[in-house]
């Protein structure tokens, strides 16, 4: 197995790179060309760079898919990353101290990733988040936005891959969710998963009238991404490795 690991952060504006190797920014959305940072960026090549007000991070996913040869790869936002364990409340008093150099010693490196993705079937996520509601994940979902893409995608589950439906229908039942479009794993594991997620999305696409919403809401193929992520993981019997997320920087 290769050793090689790339950490994407995701990035629509200036911000303060962590000082560890293996990290590296990729510019999206609309205002990029204003950010003064050097790193990839979603429109060069085969991209869709155009539709990040409503991919939101998974135009980023696209690009490092269909762009980028790397052993293994990861994906953390530019104000949320994978850390080790730690009081949050202590590290908000320590941050007052000590700016980033607190948080910088808890990021996780390259190491730790890779003895625990050595195998190729092992992917890193966040630890599951259980919403206040106390309903299943459907339900949550159609508290929080359009039901009708819910039911859009499960037919469209139903008449491309209808061996992952009973996945559908668990995951839509149960609770909790890996949240975030955050993943580290193989490049290989990587692209399985993508072909499979945007070969969904782009058919949702044609289905649903999503720009007459207001901005959060059309950022539909972000919210089902995350839902879509926790049913291909399931079915594939993936092995989780769970780590804290960081949600300051």
């Amino acid at each position: 197995m290769n050793s090689e690991l790339k950490m994407l952060i995701v990035a629509h504006k200036n911000f303060e790179l962590p000082k560890m190797k293996n990290y590296y920014p990729i510019l999206v959305g609309p205002k990029k060309d204003n950010i003064d940072m050097e790193g990839y960026r979603d429109d060069f090549g085969d991209n869709i760079s155009d539709k990040n007000k409503y991919y939101c991070e998974l135009t980023a996913y696209y690009w490092a898919w269909k762009n980028l040869t790397i052993d293994n790869i990861g994906f953390v936002h530019y104000r949320r990353y994978f850390v080790h364990p730690f009081n949050h409340f202590i590290n908000r008093i320590t941050r007052k101290i000590f700016h980033k150099n607190f948080l910088q010693e808890k990021l996780i490196n390259d190491k730790n990733i890779l003895d625990i993705i050595s195998d190729g079937n092992t992917i890193v996520l966040p630890k599951k988040h259980y919403f206040k509601l106390n309903v299943s994940n459907s339900e949550q979902y159609e508290h929080d936005h359009p039901f009708g893409d819910y039911n859009v995608v499960k037919n469209i589950i139903a008449t491309d891959f209808p061996d992952y439906i009973s996945d559908f229908e668990e995951f839509s039942n149960g609770k909790g969710v890996y949240c975030f479009n955050m993943l580290i794993c193989n490049k290989k594991l990587f692209d399985n998963y993508c072909e499979w997620l945007f070969s969904i999305l782009f058919k949702v696409e044609e289905n649903i009238d999503f720009k007459n919403r207001s901005d959060y809401q059309q950022r539909v193929f972000g919210f089902l991404s995350e839902r879509l992520l926790n049913i291909w993981v399931h079915h594939n019997n993936i092995k989780i490795k769970t780590y804290n997320v960081n949600y300051e920087w």
